[in-house]
């Protein structure tokens, strides 16, 4: 549903496979395409990984046809739609799953699929919840949940007052402001509650960290949860040449040979590299900002921009003298929507 989640699990789907273990990893007909070079490798490599796309019924959600990811849809109302729509794969799922000569053995889907819950139960099978964060990250974002839901904030008058988190592993504190809103977003309340309810039915945890990173929060999140937490991460290892690190992810929006040349020509660690994922949409406002700290800093850099505001408003940003005032600093250094994981791993 969103290419962070996706391609974490990608990578799991290739070190299972890399064991021995047969894959089917499930998506949609447009995510199918904005992985082509990633099926096609694994494919080429041999690997026992099937991949299925099932047709999402847009429509009938009132979504337009093809908005199958997060970075497509243009509000939260259209997210809560996305949510929907991606439910009523539930029988699709039951009928393909039900039709294979080799039944699944288990179902491993990410935290923000929770009708895959009700999938794994109808077929008698375990269900392990994905979770692509970290162990802290989990703990606190569970923490934070519980105290959006005792409504502890409405008590609070001043957005930036610290409260402390109880229960914590330590001392911690956290003000409103500051504390993540997602799923605890008017309209989400009862999708928030589904995806809580169905980690405590599901089987296990899987977390793209590792306990040696982590051992307190590991601990301490496995305790909160009250079952077995598998720390496999970090996924992307499973990727060792660069030709495989080159096609994670959907394709690049800016040319990768001449991106790379200017990297290279950067001293290492100089670069720097700014981005806010794939869901963060940005107004002219905040790009005007950014802009203003990227001129200041007086270093060379990487700005992946992807905004609601419109093609021309972004466009006069730039030339309204930033790009003449930074273009001493190297070559591309503004780029839109994407850029390759390759890039990101580059030593500048």
């Amino acid at each position: 549903m969103a290419q962070g989640h996706t391609i974490p699990m990608i990578d799991m789907a290739h070190l299972l496979a890399k064991q021995g273990a047969m894959v089917t990893f499930i998506t949609t007909p447009a995510n199918a395409t904005r992985i082509e070079s990633t099926i096609d490798r694994a494919r080429e490599l041999n690997l026992p990984i099937h991949f299925v796309p099932l047709k999402l019924d847009c429509a009938k959600v009132g979504l337009p046809e093809g908005c199958e990811n997060v970075d497509k849809v243009l509000g939260k109302g259209q997210v809560k739609s996305l949510t929907d729509a991606y439910s009523l794969l539930h029988k699709p799922l039951v009928s393909y799953l039900q039709a294979q000569s080799d039944p699944p053995s288990c179902i491993i889907s990410d935290l923000c699929q929770p009708w895959t819950g009700d999938v794994a139960r109808e077929l008698g099978i375990p269900r392990f919840m994905f979770n692509g964060f970290c162990a802290f990250s989990s703990l606190c974002k569970k923490f934070t949940t519980i105290i959006h839901q005792e409504k502890v904030f409405d008590k609070v008058a001043d957005g930036d007052e610290l409260i402390i988190l109880p229960g914590f592993p330590h001392h911690l504190e956290i003000s409103k402001a500051r504390s993540p809103g997602n799923f605890n977003s008017p309209g989400f309340e009862q999708f928030s509650e589904k995806i809580l309810e169905e980690e405590q039915r599901a089987d296990g945890v899987v977390t793209n960290s590792f306990y040696e990173l982590e051992p307190l929060y590991h601990e301490a999140y496995q305790k909160k949860i009250g079952k077995k937490v598998w720390s496999l991460g970090p996924m992307f290892l499973c990727n060792t040449e660069m030709s495989a690190i080159a096609v994670r992810g959907d394709k690049a929006s800016v040319d990768l040979k001449h991106c790379l040349q200017w990297l290279e020509s950067m001293k290492p660690g100089s670069v720097l590299y700014i981005s806010f994922g794939s869901m963060a949409r940005t107004v002219v406002s905040q790009l005007k900002e950014i802009a203003l700290g990227l001129e200041a800093s007086r270093r060379p850099f990487l700005w992946v921009i992807k905004s609601d505001a419109e093609a021309s408003d972004i466009e006069k940003l730039l030339t309204e003298g930033f790009e003449d005032r930074t273009r001493n600093r190297g070559v591309t250094s503004v780029v839109f929507k994407r850029v390759k994981q390759v890039i990101k791993s580059n030593k500048a």
